[in-house]
Formats: structure tokens, sequence, C-alpha cells
């Protein structure tokens, strides 16, 4: 079978691991450095550190497996995986935009998020995590804004591990504040991640993966999409993001604008 992209950064030369868990659509696998590795057939996007299988079958893998990794493929227990010829190299850090969130497109974004938590119609206890998150997510706007280390800390401690999931609520819309800061403002993040650092214990293997690589500026091509749209209009990006898992991407999309909400006056503009 092909892979047919590589959501880079991926291990360079040789390489061996370890299956870490196996789910109908991906494969995570435990390679060499902090980050897990992901073989996947999702078609809305490529992670960090992911390779694309199209017609990938993981039925016949388990945790455990051995895996091994060079420059053309990967060979996890007794099935093997050869890089295309023509195969994409996507390029998954997070850039330094030039344009500021245009508050229309922040709006627009903001109302789809709506219509979709509409749509999933949660219950009660949904409803309370969401209102705790959604204080949370206010108060550390406000902690960055101020570079307030300790109230930094705080909002990490309350948010990190809290909700249901393969990534719980709270971990989501902590990837979507990191990402957002790194694109529109970037000063604060040193501090956001000091603070998180420390606590990413107390959440799950997969979840922490996913959130050290937004520390270290890297995310999904939606998320890469969605905050793109916030300058530039385009709402593709946020409704690839909002398909993205029951929740998740709808979780993600809630830290972005958390952080990027523009000021009164200038959505009245």
């Amino acid at each position: 079978m092909e892979i047919t992209a590589v959501g880079l950064p991926v291990p360079q030369g040789d390489w061996n691991g370890r299956v870490h868990s196996v789910f109908h659509n991906s494969v995570n696998l435990r390679g060499p450095g902090e980050a897990l590795l992901c073989v996947h057939r999702f078609s809305f996007g490529l992670l960090p550190g992911s390779y694309l299988v199209p017609g990938l079958d993981t039925g016949g893998l388990r945790p455990g497996d051995r895996v091994r990794g060079w420059a053309a493929g990967l060979a996890l227990g007794e099935l093997t995986f050869s890089l295309a010829p023509d195969a994409r190299r996507v390029d998954t850090r997070i850039p330094r935009s030039l344009r500021p969130v245009n508050p229309g497109a922040w709006a627009a974004q903001r109302q789809a998020l709506c219509r979709r938590r509409a749509e999933q119609e949660p219950g009660e206890l949904t409803e309370m995590l969401y209102r705790r998150l959604g204080r949370e997510l206010a108060e550390l706007r406000k902690a960055v804004e101020n570079r307030d280390t300790a109230e930094l800390r705080r909002c990490c401690a309350a948010m990190v591990g809290l909700g249901q999931g393969l990534t719980p609520t709270g971990d989501d819309m902590l990837l979507g504040v990191l990402s957002a800061l790194h694109m529109y403002r970037p000063e604060p993040v040193g501090l956001l991640a000091e603070a998180l650092e420390p606590l990413l214990s107390r959440t799950n293997d997969i979840s922490r993966s996913y959130l050290r690589q937004a520390i270290e500026g890297r995310a999904a091509t939606p998320v890469l999409q969605t905050l793109e749209g916030l300058a530039s209009g385009d709402m593709r990006g946020a409704g690839l993001l909002l398909d993205v898992g029951h929740s998740s991407g709808g979780d993600i999309l809630e830290g972005i604008l958390s952080v990027t909400e523009p000021s009164e006056g200038t959505r009245e503009r």
C-alpha cells in the first residue's frame, strides 16, 4: 500500500517503534521523540507527523506491534507502506499572519460554531461543561493579555484533561488557543507553554501529543486553514474543522475564537 501524503515533521532516516493504539481509520505509533505519529485514511486533512494511506485497513494491527521506519516507507507488523513517488509533503507549521483578524470573518466563524452546537443538542451535563470551560477561556484570555503567569497556570490546571472523549474538551480548546496565538499574537505563547507543559501528564497520550505539537507551533491542516480564514474571510477551513470528530473540531474552534475576538470598537467598523 502507498503513502500518498505526509504531514511534516516525520522522523528522518531509519527508526524503530511500536504501535501505540489502533482505531477504525487510523493507527498511532510511538516512534522517536515525545509526539505520536499517525498513519491514517482521514479525508479532512493531515496532522503533524502523519502519513496518509487512503486504503488503510487497520484490522490486522494490534497495540505493541513492532514498527520500522525508513526514508521510503513504514513497516507495521506484517504490513508495509511505501512512499509514493509523487507523495505530497505538507508543512504543518503555523505561520505568523501578516494580516489582522477580520471582524466579519470572526463573526461568521462564531455563527457557524453556534449553528453546529445547536444541531448537536448537547445534554445538561455537556452544557454545564461548556459553561465552565467558557468561563475559563474568558479568564485565560485576560491572563494572556495581562501576562499573568499565576492565572495562566490556574486556567490551564482547570482545563487540562477536562471532558470526555479521545481528546478531552478542555484540551481541544487549549489546542485552539495555542494555535491562534502562534499565528496572530505569538508574544505570550512562551508563557502559556510554561504554564501548560507541567500539567500535560494529567491527560492521555494522544491528547498530550497534540498539545505538544501545538506548543511547538504545528497544527493539523484544517486548523491552519481556519486560522488563515480569520484574515481572508474564507470559510472552507472552518467548515472542515467543524466536521472533525463529534465535537473536537468545534472545541478547537472555540479556543481559536476566544483569543482572536475583535474588540468592540473594531467590530463596529
